[in-house]
């Protein structure tokens, strides 16, 4: 939280510091490393973040992160960050590596989805992880409805909202999936 404050004063090398000294000093737990990688981000140390995040998920992969409902969002957390500096190329990974990590979180397979029809335009790809979430959670009329009306041409390639956009809400996901769009 003092990272933060030295962020809202503008003290880059302060907020930095506090960071460091957090993650030295504190044992792991993924809400300090996704709470460091948005310091980093936000200071462009951009190879830190991709270490965070790489290291989070390795304790994920290797089960030393205690089961909780929230861990998902670990996952949030570094979309939002991505989201936020518009670092699409990192988006992407934490898009494929979070499908891995939480099959059974809808909301990062949506982000997924937004991803491969609007920065890497790949309506093969669009469908082939749709028919992942489906095939576990068969039940999921929605996400059925939409793959239905990409199947009939109902989506075409277009961008749904720039990814040079700052602005993460409304969330992407709901540009692709909502109400109104799926008939």
């Amino acid at each position: 939280m003092l990272a933060y404050e030295y962020q809202k004063r503008g003290d880059t090398a302060a907020a930095l510091e506090a960071v460091d000294k957090m993650l030295k000093t504190l044992p792991y737990n993924w809400r300090f490393n996704a709470y460091a990688a948005n310091i980093y981000g936000w200071a462009g140390k951009w190879d830190k973040v991709d270490s965070l995040f790489e290291e989070g998920c390795k304790r994920f992969e290797e089960g030393k992160v205690p089961p909780d409902p929230t861990n998902h969002y670990f996952i949030e957390v570094y979309r939002n960050t991505c989201f936020m500096h518009r670092k699409m190329d990192l988006l992407g990974k934490v898009v494929e590596r979070g499908m891995k990590l939480f099959p059974d979180f809808r909301g990062i397979y949506e982000v997924a989805w937004w991803y491969y029809l609007n920065v890497e335009k790949d309506i093969d790809k669009l469908v082939k992880s749709i028919e992942e979430w489906l095939a576990h959670h068969p039940e999921d009329r929605q996400v059925q409805a939409l793959l239905s009306q990409i199947r009939s041409g109902g989506i075409e390639r277009r961008i749904m909202r720039a990814p040079e956009s700052t602005r993460v809400k409304p969330p992407p996901t709901q540009s692709l999936i909502n109400e109104d769009r799926v008939r």
